[in-house]
């Protein structure tokens, strides 16, 4: 599952980050339009985003924007899709979206109508979170994101890739205020070997300029077809993070931070504990006066240790 991401870098850098080639461009790179297409919502940079947040999609710009010039928008949307059938918003009919299983995504209306209808889009975030369950109940935070890229002079672009996951959009219209919200759910696969230890499912990774250009282009891929593209990723790394990062109040740097888990000690029975104390005890003996433990000594020696 996807629950939790970090989507940390401002409009332009955003944009600057999703550039990409044309086949016929002759290797130009060219960069998606900022488009925000609900006057409500809103995109802030964050370390640690929680379902309910608005965050940058990518999407193909003829499908939102039919009169729009360029190939490729982004726009924030709400993390949560909310079917366009619903009579209420999110927040109040208790519709919590944030994920679709790729296996039956052909099967529940909210995601079948709106994948089919060709509303396809690209999740961005640096990196997402998952956790791993340990000893005495406890769960282990790990942040997982792509393999940092080569040194770039221009500042202005991450070191690191923006992740790009596979989701499916739909947009909702209030029926008292006519307020349109868009919204959408990161579709998940099985993990892959690099996760499986962590949880058994992840996003649906696209990774590649033709792997984005395929799953956005509706008017040349099928549904049936794009579904194809919805497999695990090998191309990821990860490493554990704090705890701080399980309360969504905290926001900052320290979320995705690595941090060395330490080995657990080893736990000591019982009649190793007895013998490490006799042996302390024989230390102390002077030489010649050996000490040889009674049964009330040991059962005492036992009680002790217990």
């Amino acid at each position: 599952m996807c629950g939790r991401t970090a989507c940390t870098l401002d409009p332009v850098q955003v944009c600057k980050a999703c550039s990409y080639s044309r086949p016929a461009a002759d290797g130009k790179k060219e960069e998606p339009q900022w488009k925000p297409l609900s006057g409500n919502q809103t995109y802030y940079p964050s370390y640690n985003v929680c379902p309910g947040a608005n965050t940058p999609v990518l999407v193909a710009a003829k499908v939102v924007d039919a009169e729009c010039e360029t190939d490729y928008l982004i726009t924030p949307m709400r993390w949560g899709l909310i079917p366009f059938w619903s009579k209420e918003e999110m927040n109040t009919s208790g519709f919590s979206m944030v994920n679709c299983r790729s296996e039956t995504i052909f099967e529940k209306r909210s995601f079948k109508v709106p994948f089919e209808r060709g509303r396809r889009c690209v999740v961005l975030a640096d990196g997402f979170f998952e956790w791993k369950k340990v000893d005495n109940g406890k769960k282990q935070p790990y942040f997982i994101y792509f393999p940092k890229t080569e040194p770039n002079d221009d500042k202005s672009v991450p070191a690191s890739r923006l992740l790009t996951m596979a989701g499916v959009f739909d947009v909702w219209k209030s029926p008292e205020t006519q307020e349109t919200v868009y919204s959408y759910s990161v579709i998940t696969v099985e993990s892959s070997s690099i996760i499986s230890s962590i949880h058994d499912r992840m996003p649906a990774i696209l990774d590649g300029d033709e792997a984005i250009r395929d799953w956005l282009d509706s008017g040349r891929v099928s549904a049936s077809k794009a579904f194809k593209l919805l497999k695990p990723s090998l191309n990821l790394t990860l490493h554990p993070v704090s705890t701080d990062v399980s309360n969504s109040r905290n926001k900052g740097r320290e979320c995705v931070m690595p941090i060395e888990i330490k080995a657990k000690p080893k736990a000591t029975s019982a009649s190793a504990g007895l013998m490490t104390n006799w042996l302390k005890r024989a230390k102390k003996e002077e030489p010649g006066h050996e000490s040889v433990p009674t049964v009330k000594s040991v059962k005492k020696e036992k009680e002790e240790y217990e």
